[in-house]
């Protein structure tokens, strides 16, 4: 086989490798959203009989492998959270497993898709936080 066909096999060999590697980290790389609730008013008495199946819908997402760091805005009028997650379906799943927002207690939600610019991951941000 002459050296032009061997480069060339070469070429076409780690161009494939590369598509496949290129393609394998583009399906399982997590990205980050930013999920924003406006509450209903008087959220902050209303929401008490839901707390805890809300609280334990956060756990049930993080233990899938989703990091979910967030709160409320005080006075309670809304809430914010961001998620590290493969897509935005998980986050629209989440919203419509809440007891928060099953009950009528969310006005609207917004999902939007950000790009973190941070030197800690979020993952870190949220083993500190949690473990404060």
């Amino acid at each position: 086989m002459s050296s032009y066909l061997k480069n060339i096999n070469r070429s076409l060999i780690f161009k494939s490798i590369r598509q496949f590697s290129f393609e394998q980290t583009k399906e399982k790389q997590k990205r980050h959203f930013m999920l924003y609730y406006k509450y209903i008013e008087d959220m902050h008495y209303k929401r008490v009989p839901y707390k805890e199946e809300h609280l334990k819908l956060i756990e049930n997402f993080e233990s899938q492998g989703n990091i979910i760091i967030g709160g409320s805005f005080f006075p309670n009028d809304g809430a914010c959270f961001f998620f590290t997650s493969l897509d935005e379906i998980t986050v629209d799943s989440f919203v419509k497993k809440d007891p928060y927002y099953k009950k009528g207690l969310v006005a609207e939600y917004e999902i939007k898709e950000i790009e973190l610019h941070t030197k800690k991951r979020a993952d870190e941000l949220a083993l500190y936080y949690k473990y404060r």
